[in-house]
């Protein structure tokens, strides 16, 4: 699931955000959030909170797209309050615990309560790990711009910090090398007969001619000869059969003109080929009956491998 612009901004530390930006603002709202619902702000902590957003105008940056405007619409959207509200169930907290200026000097617990939002916690709410939280955070302090391309999805927190670090990604090379080890015999014997499959034995052609339709419409397929603009009129199928019993089968489509050097290369007289309609040859395809189509067939040994190679 992908992340909001919003829980984007509560990565890394507040202080390595510019003051005043979507993402400051977002984190100071969420550190005011996490304190007003664990009840501990006590009134100079929350002037403070409250100053911050003032200073920066934060209700005029956020929503991005719609910010609240107001200061009061700002802190009732937020913690349910406007300032005076919260001003007052601020004091009557204070009074109550008997903490802040009219209640003398937090205690050591209190002070504690204020250190909000740990790195576990914002890795539960970010909802990745605390490794990945970890990375993040790095990220943030050390590396601006690999943090933003998390932030925007074109690196992973992964690649990003490995990126940071300065760790050499492995090249394909050695990962070749690194899965040919872990590979089985069975495998590594398989691996070697793709990467050098044996010699041909024999290829069997066949060939067929498609009449261009009346109405002088495309025909099946363009020229398999890039960057040939004709259409195809000439189709080959070719069976590659290998010692190992294996039989490749390609299909290959021609224009008339490098259908007619094909067939000089091969020692084929083009006009033996015979022919089939546009609709007869379409509905072949379609359905998958070559049956009735009209071949002409023909074969060449191993001893022409090499040219056979070179064959389109």
């Amino acid at each position: 699931m992908s992340l909001t612009d919003r829980e984007r901004a509560y990565f890394g530390p507040r202080t390595e955000k510019v003051p005043g930006s979507v993402a400051w603002c977002w984190q100071t709202i969420s550190l005011m959030q996490a304190r007003w619902e664990q009840k501990c702000l006590d009134e100079e902590g929350f002037d403070a909170l409250v100053r911050e957003l003032s200073t920066h105008e934060a209700w005029k940056v956020v929503p991005p797209e719609q910010p609240y405007g107001t200061l009061d619409a700002l802190l009732k959207a937020e913690i349910g309050r406007t300032l005076p509200e919260a001003r007052a169930e601020v004091r009557l907290q204070g009074q109550a615990t008997g903490s802040g200026p009219q209640g003398g000097r937090p205690t050591k617990q209190e002070t504690t309560n204020l250190v909000v939002l740990t790195q576990e916690d914002r890795a539960r709410q970010n909802g990745i790990g605390r490794e990945s939280q970890r990375k993040l955070d790095y990220l943030a302090g050390h590396t601006e711009d690999l943090y933003h391309a998390v932030q925007s999805g074109t690196l992973s927190i992964h690649a990003a910090y490995q990126r940071a670090k300065g760790y050499v990604p492995e090249t394909p090379l050695e990962a070749l090398r690194r899965a040919w080890c872990q590979a089985s015999p069975a495998e590594q014997r398989q691996f070697l007969a793709e990467v050098h499959p044996p010699p041909l034995r024999e290829r069997d052609y066949c060939i067929v001619y498609v009449r261009p339709s009346k109405k002088g419409s495309a025909d099946v397929d363009p020229c398999a000869i890039q960057p040939c603009p004709q259409t195809a009129h000439y189709y080959f199928w070719t069976h590659d059969q290998r010692p190992t019993g294996r039989v490749w089968v390609r299909r290959h489509s021609l224009c008339p003109a490098h259908a007619q050097a094909w067939c000089t290369a091969h020692q084929v007289d083009c006009r033996a080929i015979p022919s089939i309609s546009s609709a007869a040859w379409v509905s072949a395809c379609t359905t998958g009956n070559y049956d009735h189509v009209p071949w002409f067939r023909f074969a060449q040994a191993h001893e022409d491998a090499a040219a056979l190679q070179s064959a389109p």
